[in-house]
């Protein structure tokens, strides 16, 4: 007997495009599609903020977009995890949104009472989360902050305790959680309960051509880095730039670095607005599987943050050298033989060996395997389809 299809429901708060981080949740969408569920998005907007940008792609993957729904986020502190506090200003919308689903998918958003609120409709639909783990994030942050500046560092921990009582609060409302990786799978794992369901879906790696975007194909680059305006990422560049560049360049003068990506400009990393020597941003790519190739060495100066870099997923797809840091080998699992440094001079020192010879900065071939493996089209079905039997299952309960 073939199972009836799935009737999915999304909230999402936030952009829903293919060169963005939401590409997880889009791919999440068009898997289900394929798979032959019926699956539609309903954009979660934030009272006072513009409606999220949605992208062409989500009806073109057969995605149907269902009206907005209007949320109230209260204090500073609520908002620090992902909007724990969300509170919906209209009621019947989402009553009228999720009657008859199977299951309710949220992505990058909590709605408090959501599960009081499906009970109402005609059978109970199973509920989810998904999305990176905010006390990882927070936790990061607050100890790239401490050497950083003290004080702050301080004022930001309440952000981390808020985090961890609203990963307890996921764990005892939602059936199930997925998370991009196993250092989120970790965190949520101890700032849930015992029993707590959580369930990795990998990032998936994505290196296709984008709509839009310069088409930068030069024979050949030096270092690169890819990224959007996020604040991990201004803050990894920024330390690169001050305390690795300079370095680079005494020892290698013609050395140039490229800077690509959505919304990442000299402005943003410089108040001057005025490249350093050898430095230029190029802004939103069209193709970036060509730059992956024809870099000599990605760079991935990440220090806090959840989840899983898509960047470095890239470089790793593309069989780029790559020179990175403990929180990124933290975040895609600590794969035995994956080098990785926190210290500028090491990175200078890494940085000039892959220029030199570029080959030596590439994972060893089974290293590289196994993480494209679970990050790869395969991994990722494999993690899709037993998340649809586990919501099958709670279904037939």
């Amino acid at each position: 007997m073939v199972a009836s299809p799935l009737r999915v429901v999304v909230f999402y708060k936030g952009t829903v495009a293919p060169d963005h981080g939401s590409r997880r949740i889009l791919e999440q969408m068009a898997w289900l599609v394929a798979d032959g569920c019926r699956v539609s998005l309903v954009p979660v907007v934030t009272q006072g903020a513009p409606a999220p940008e949605i992208s062409g792609a989500v009806g073109a993957r057969g995605i149907e977009v269902l009206n907005p729904i209007l949320v109230r986020v209260h204090s500073p502190a609520a908002r620090a995890w992902l909007g724990l506090a969300e509170h919906p200003s209209n009621l019947r919308d989402i009553q009228r949104s999720v009657r008859n689903a199977d299951w309710i998918l949220e992505g990058n958003t909590i709605i408090v009472g959501l599960s009081d609120l499906a009970r109402t409709a005609r059978r109970r639909a199973v509920i989810s989360w998904d999305g990176d783990a905010a006390s990882r994030w927070h936790t990061t942050y607050v100890r790239w902050l401490v050497r950083r500046d003290p004080v702050r560092a301080a004022r930001r921990s309440i952000f981390v305790v808020s985090a961890c009582r609203g990963e307890r609060y996921l764990a005892r409302h939602r059936d199930f959680v997925t998370v991009p990786g196993p250092a989120d799978l970790a965190a949520l794992s101890r700032t849930g309960h015992r029993g707590t369901r959580v369930v990795v879906v990998p990032n998936v790696v994505w290196l296709r051509q984008i709509e839009g975007g310069a088409v930068v194909a030069p024979p050949r680059l030096d270092i690169l880095f890819v990224g959007s305006a996020y604040g991990p990422n201004v803050d990894g560049l920024r330390w690169f730039l001050r305390r690795v560049w300079p370095s680079v360049r005494q020892s290698s003068p013609k050395t140039r670095l490229t800077v690509a990506g959505r919304d990442i400009n000299v402005g943003v990393i410089y108040e001057s607005a005025v490249s350093p020597p050898g430095v230029e941003f190029v802004g939103r790519v069209a193709d970036l599987e060509t730059l992956y190739r024809a870099a000599k060495v990605v760079i991935v100066p990440l220090f806090y943050g959840s989840g899983v870099p898509n960047k470095f997923l890239e470089a790793l797809a593309a069989n780029a050298g790559i020179v990175t840091t403990k929180y990124v080998a933290t975040a895609v699992g600590t794969p035995d033989g994956l080098r990785s440094n926190d210290r500028p001079n090491a990175w200078s020192e890494a940085v000039l060996s892959a220029l030199h010879d570029p080959p030596s900065a590439r994972l060893d071939p089974a290293v590289r395997a196994g993480l494209l493996t679970t990050h790869g089209p395969a991994g990722f079905d494999v993690a899709m389809r037993a998340v649809v039997e586990r919501v099958r299952r709670l279904r037939s309960r």
